[in-house]
């Protein structure tokens, strides 16, 4: 359904959740729904949920921007059920048993995203158009690069243009507003899981400097410096961005 409705799949579900929380612990009731419950394990309930949002049917037009944005419209402390950082709601990968994931949510250009784009191996192959789920080596990946257009590049090269794509994300980003602020998990990832400790503001702020300094931006507010900029010939790209 969300194929043809052309909707994303990890954004509705975890929207779709969101608002089952919210119904779950009364912040939603069947007066905001118009008579819809919004339950967990109700497959049906779903499929009639997804049409109405797709739709902006009832509940479904609260629900159709995502659930940061339903939130901030409901307010009533929904803020706490979100799972989203930048406003994309994250996937069902934890960061707080899945340490990989964490850099990604913490640090993806576009918020929330399982992708791990924030490393230089699918930080190059998102500025070159190849898909992150074929298994070449870096290696392999040089020689296609290589023989589809004719570069003579090498793998420092591959590194310097995943840095130069993810620096030109966080110019973009500083340009609209974000800043060190927007580089962290919701609050609920601070609670522990039954066999995970939560994780603290002091983790979480680490796994942020270590990336900065990693990219060549400020380890405190995460512009990157001149020497990147320049390093990166993204001089006049950095101009529009302040």
């Amino acid at each position: 359904m969300c194929n043809y409705l052309a909707m994303d799949t990890v954004s509705l579900g975890a929207t779709l959740a969101w608002a089952m929380e919210c119904f779950e612990k009364g912040i939603l009731t069947l007066e905001d729904t118009g008579g819809v419950p919004l339950r967990f394990h109700d497959a049906d309930g779903v499929i009639k949920l997804v049409e109405m949002i797709a739709y902006r049917q009832g509940i479904g037009d609260l629900l159709a921007e995502g659930s940061q944005r339903a939130a901030q419209r409901l307010g009533r402390g929904s803020e706490a059920f979100l799972t989203t950082v930048k406003g994309m709601e994250m996937a069902m990968h934890d960061p707080r048993h899945m340490p990989v994931m964490r850099a990604s949510y913490l640090l993806a250009p576009t918020g929330g995203d399982h992708m791990r784009q924030t490393s230089n191996r699918n930080g190059l192959r998102n500025q070159v158009g190849l898909c992150h789920f074929l298994a070449y080596e870096d290696d392999q990946t040089l020689q296609i690069l290589k023989t589809v257009t004719g570069w003579d590049i090498t793998p420092e090269e591959m590194v310097t243009t995943a840095h130069r794509g993810l620096t030109l994300a966080r110019l973009f980003n500083l340009r609209e507003g974000m800043s060190r602020a927007d580089d962290r998990l919701p609050a609920r990832f601070s609670d522990p899981l039954p066999k995970h400790a939560g994780l603290t503001r002091e983790q979480q702020d680490k796994v942020v400097t270590d990336y900065y300094v990693e990219q060549g931006w400020d380890s405190a507010t995460g512009v990157p410096t001149a020497e990147t900029i320049r390093a990166l010939e993204l001089e006049a790209d950095a101009v529009h961005a302040g």
